[in-house]
């Protein structure tokens, strides 16, 4: 099983690091003025290797593929979800997940956690809340 490790004083969800780079109400994979990483920013670095500030200011690890710097299929592999429907619906809920202000961060941790073990990947978080 993959294993994706999220440290809260960092962790980008809900309404927490929403300024800097970021005017799309939705939280980047990682943004050097907040210094937050979403849940896709830390597992698309720990997954694919991919620094930080590949990373910066890139609202999907999609982003890659697109700009030709990691094929799709290097991707999906990377995440170990073979097809591309399955790994679009992984992201998009992940988004939403990690996004959503009206979640509690212990309500946020669980769906986290849940939504990325039923694609096999195993999320532990460490860190405190700033």
């Amino acid at each position: 099983m993959r294993k994706v490790r999220i440290n809260r004083e960092a962790w980008a969800c809900g309404k927490r690091f929403l300024k800097g780079k970021n005017r799309n109400e939705t939280n980047l994979l990682y943004d050097s003025t907040t210094n937050g990483m979403c849940c896709l920013g830390f597992a698309t670095s720990q997954l694919s290797g991919i620094p930080e500030c590949d990373l910066d200011g890139r609202a999907l690890p999609r982003e890659f593929s697109w700009e030709g710097k990691l094929p799709e299929e290097k991707l999906y592999e990377n995440f170990g979800i073979p097809d591309r429907g399955r790994y679009e619906q992984f992201e998009l809920d992940a988004v939403r997940i990690n996004d959503d202000s009206k979640l509690s961060t212990t309500r946020r941790e669980k769906r986290i956690t849940n939504h990325f073990k039923k694609y096999g990947i195993e999320v532990e978080f460490y860190g405190e809340y700033k």
